[in-house]
Protein backbone atom coordinates (compact mmCIF):
# COMPACT_ATOMS: atom_id res chain seq x y z
CA UNK A 1 0.00 0.00 0.00
CA UNK A 2 0.93 3.90 -0.41
CA UNK A 3 1.68 5.74 1.90
CA UNK A 4 -1.63 8.37 0.34
CA UNK A 5 -4.77 8.67 1.98
CA UNK A 6 -7.79 8.62 0.42
CA UNK A 7 -9.75 11.06 2.73
CA UNK A 8 -14.08 10.52 2.90
CA UNK A 9 -16.52 13.17 4.09
CA UNK A 10 -19.67 11.93 4.50
CA UNK A 11 -22.67 13.85 3.57
CA UNK A 12 -24.54 14.98 6.28
CA UNK A 13 -28.15 15.56 4.49
CA UNK A 14 -27.71 12.87 1.64
CA UNK A 15 -26.41 9.40 0.09
CA UNK A 16 -26.24 11.37 -3.13
CA UNK A 17 -23.54 13.63 -4.64
CA UNK A 18 -23.85 15.02 -7.86
CA UNK A 19 -21.47 17.70 -9.15
CA UNK A 20 -22.23 20.40 -12.05
CA UNK A 21 -19.52 22.25 -13.79
CA UNK A 22 -19.81 25.66 -15.35
CA UNK A 23 -18.00 29.03 -15.83
CA UNK A 24 -19.77 32.07 -15.78
CA UNK A 25 -22.64 31.39 -17.83
CA UNK A 26 -21.02 29.01 -20.59
CA UNK A 27 -21.80 25.88 -20.53
CA UNK A 28 -19.75 23.19 -18.72
CA UNK A 29 -16.08 21.72 -19.57
CA UNK A 30 -17.13 18.78 -21.78
CA UNK A 31 -14.67 15.65 -22.04
CA UNK A 32 -12.91 15.80 -25.41
CA UNK A 33 -13.66 12.81 -27.84
CA UNK A 34 -10.55 11.28 -28.72
CA UNK A 35 -10.42 8.65 -31.69
CA UNK A 36 -9.26 4.92 -31.05
CA UNK A 37 -6.48 4.96 -28.79
CA UNK A 38 -4.06 1.75 -30.18
CA UNK A 39 -4.12 -1.19 -27.18
CA UNK A 40 -1.91 -1.92 -24.79
CA UNK A 41 -0.06 -4.93 -23.66
CA UNK A 42 0.35 -3.52 -20.23
CA UNK A 43 -1.80 -5.45 -17.71
CA UNK A 44 -2.40 -4.73 -14.26
CA UNK A 45 -2.10 -7.70 -11.75
CA UNK A 46 -2.74 -6.10 -8.59
CA UNK A 47 -4.35 -2.39 -7.26
CA UNK A 48 -5.19 -0.71 -3.97
CA UNK A 49 -8.57 -1.29 -2.89
CA UNK A 50 -10.63 0.53 -0.17
CA UNK A 51 -13.22 -0.44 1.92
CA UNK A 52 -15.75 1.64 4.35
CA UNK A 53 -17.97 1.24 7.48
CA UNK A 54 -19.93 3.93 8.48
CA UNK A 55 -23.50 3.93 9.83
CA UNK A 56 -24.83 7.12 11.34
CA UNK A 57 -26.99 5.07 14.44
CA UNK A 58 -26.15 7.43 17.36
CA UNK A 59 -26.19 11.45 18.13
CA UNK A 60 -24.18 12.10 21.13
CA UNK A 61 -26.34 14.91 21.87
CA UNK A 62 -29.35 13.27 22.04
CA UNK A 63 -27.93 11.09 24.69
CA UNK A 64 -27.44 13.64 27.03
CA UNK A 65 -30.95 14.40 27.21
CA UNK A 66 -30.16 17.20 24.49
CA UNK A 67 -32.52 17.60 20.97
CA UNK A 68 -29.47 16.40 19.22
CA UNK A 69 -27.34 18.65 16.91
CA UNK A 70 -28.36 16.98 13.78
CA UNK A 71 -24.83 16.98 12.29
CA UNK A 72 -22.81 14.95 14.75
CA UNK A 73 -23.72 11.32 14.06
CA UNK A 74 -21.51 8.11 15.11
CA UNK A 75 -21.82 4.27 14.33
CA UNK A 76 -22.03 1.28 16.55
CA UNK A 77 -22.24 1.87 20.44
CA UNK A 78 -19.42 -0.48 22.30
CA UNK A 79 -19.71 -0.56 25.67
CA UNK A 80 -16.65 -2.03 28.39
CA UNK A 81 -15.88 -5.79 27.24
CA UNK A 82 -18.13 -5.57 24.20
CA UNK A 83 -16.36 -6.33 20.91
CA UNK A 84 -17.72 -6.22 17.23
CA UNK A 85 -17.14 -7.64 13.95
CA UNK A 86 -17.26 -5.70 10.58
CA UNK A 87 -16.89 -8.27 7.34
CA UNK A 88 -14.98 -7.15 4.55
CA UNK A 89 -14.61 -8.69 1.28
CA UNK A 90 -11.15 -9.57 1.16
CA UNK A 91 -11.56 -12.59 -1.78
CA UNK A 92 -8.95 -10.82 -4.18
CA UNK A 93 -6.58 -9.94 -1.78
CA UNK A 94 -3.23 -11.05 -2.87
CA UNK A 95 -1.35 -13.22 -0.49
CA UNK A 96 1.38 -11.71 1.51
CA UNK A 97 -0.04 -8.19 0.83
CA UNK A 98 -0.32 -5.47 3.38
CA UNK A 99 -3.37 -4.06 4.99
CA UNK A 100 -3.97 -0.86 6.89
CA UNK A 101 -7.06 0.20 9.26
CA UNK A 102 -8.18 3.37 10.48
CA UNK A 103 -10.28 3.72 12.92
CA UNK A 104 -11.96 7.31 14.29
CA UNK A 105 -13.16 6.66 17.56
CA UNK A 106 -15.29 9.17 20.45
CA UNK A 107 -15.85 8.70 24.09
CA UNK A 108 -18.33 9.91 25.96
CA UNK A 109 -18.08 8.90 29.43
Amino acid sequence: MGNTSLPTRKNLYSDTTYYFLTFGQKPGKRMATLENIATTTQTFTSFDAFAAHEQDLINVLDKKGHAGSGREWFGEELRSGQSLAIDFETSNISPGTDAQLIAGVVGNG
